[in-house]
């Protein structure tokens, strides 16, 4: 006998059979934006980079000079490590329409043998160039951003830290603050106690000690640029202490040579207040331009995964905390392993590989030993390691040849067993100022730790 219940029992099974359908699908398409997300969000981070994908602008402000476009060269500083929001760092408070190419690890190398790959095409009316030592590096860099924008204001952004304070004792003798600081009970750079102390031992035996910088004087009037110091205490300030405390606050509490979201909000003001100081920049420049000089041909996938045709296996390793991969291009030993490298100048330029090095330890070698023949003729041998570095993995650039217009095929061949097989990062034409003026034939345009997996 059928059962008068069967009817509904069908309808209730299949209810959920299409509840069941309807969670599974909908669990699949977030598991899909969670993936495409996190994607993104790689993305994203690998672009901040100044060789990165994707040209960083930011966030739209208010009461800032909105038409102008800002470009911003430096450090760690201007990167915006140690903020809580990169977007607190002080290029995004100068304008909507604004570049940050700094480097977040290294000097001002990468930006002086790049500045053709990293600028491109883009016109800018404003360029920022963050330092705390300045060196030939920021010299090369200066100049072919004046010599491409004749009419751009340039301004050397001179930073100092808590370290740059100090203290002249009875006997004449100049202790820097962190270590006056050690020696009377370790006090905090944010404590009021300390600025007490301070202001008890003498305001008038405290100065900041910024030397004069010829190679800066000569920079800055060869290519008419200005000079912008994050804003300092004067000599009032140590007989008040919460004057005093207004400026250590610019400073992280523990790594004082980063900048606190109120350093960086302090430096834009100056940056913004020397800009509007220009009475011949009240909008947009005409957009003339000159030449890149020789010109340069920066390909580093090291961060962007943007890889030249070869042979060798694409690689993700070293995952940061920000979600960000290294990449890189393997190649085994006997495999005849090869790159393709493009010339788009017109005449014979200077190859320069980078690649990863780790320990030079003989009984522990990471990264093998590896012969380099451009196209098929002279060859060098490359040895990626490096004195004392321990478990830290660096990134080396080595000249490897001059290769001719046109393509050239780069043949790798490694020499010896290891832990990793060979793993190039790089390829690159620089400039030839920036090889002639600053550049060795073999130096560390990025160092950076970089734990392999």
């Amino acid at each position: 006998m059928t059962s008068p219940r069967r009817p509904a029992e069908h309808r209730m099974q299949r209810r959920r059979r299409s509840w069941f359908m309807s969670s599974i699908l909908l669990l699949v398409t977030f598991l899909q934006v969670l993936r495409h997300r996190a994607s993104s969000d790689e993305q994203f981070m690998e672009s901040r980079h100044p060789l990165g994908t994707r040209r960083m602008r930011a966030i739209p402000q208010t009461n800032i000079e909105k038409d102008l476009r800002y470009i911003t060269f430096g450090s760690s500083i201007t990167w915006g490590v140690g903020l809580d929001d990169f977007k607190q760092a002080y290029p995004y408070r100068l304008s909507s329409k604004v570049r940050n190419a700094a480097s977040r690890m290294g000097g001002a190398a990468l930006a002086a043998a790049c500045t053709e790959t990293i600028v491109g095409e883009d016109l800018f009316d404003v360029v920022t160039i963050e330092f705390v030592e300045f060196d030939e590096t920021h010299v090369i860099l200066s100049k072919r951003l004046r010599r491409r924008f004749p009419n751009a204001v340039i301004l050397f952004v001179r930073l100092w830290h808590p370290e740059n304070i100090r203290y002249t004792s009875d006997f004449g003798d100049i202790i820097d603050l962190n270590t006056w600081r050690t020696v009377n009970g370790g006090h905090s750079i944010y404590s009021s106690e300390l600025a007490l102390l301070m202001m008890e031992a003498g305001p008038a035996k405290w100065h900041i000690q910024i030397p004069d910088d010829p190679l800066l004087k000569n920079t800055v009037e060869h290519i008419g640029a200005r000079v912008v110091i994050l804003p300092m205490p004067d000599q009032e300030a140590y007989a008040f202490p919460q004057n005093l405390l207004s400026f250590l606050t610019f400073f992280d509490e523990n790594e004082h040579h980063l900048l606190t979201a109120r350093g960086h909000a302090a430096l834009a003001l100056e940056i913004l207040s020397a800009v509007k100081s220009v009475s011949s920049l009240g909008t947009r420049l005409d957009g003339t331009v000159g030449s890149w000089g020789s010109g340069d041909q920066c390909n580093m996938w090291y961060y962007n995964g943007q890889f030249l045709t070869s042979s060798g296996q694409k690689l993700k390793f070293s995952q940061d905390g920000d979600g960000s991969h290294k990449h890189a291009l393997e190649f085994m030993p006997g495999g005849g392993a090869w790159i393709r490298v493009t010339n788009k100048f017109e005449s014979d330029r200077m190859l320069h590989l980078t690649y990863m090095t780790a320990s030079d330890e003989e009984d522990n070698k990471v990264y093998p030993r590896t012969r380099v023949r451009v196209n098929n003729r002279a060859f060098v041998v490359l040895e990626p390691y490096n004195e004392g570095t321990d478990d830290a993995h660096l990134t080396r650039t080595s000249v490897v040849g001059r290769i001719p217009p046109g393509e050239s095929v780069i043949y790798m061949d490694p020499l010896e067993t290891s832990q990793l097989y060979f793993r190039l990062v790089g390829a690159s034409l620089l400039s030839e100022e920036a090889i002639e003026g600053i550049l060795p034939i073999d130096f560390k345009l990025e160092p950076e730790p970089a734990a392999a997996f």
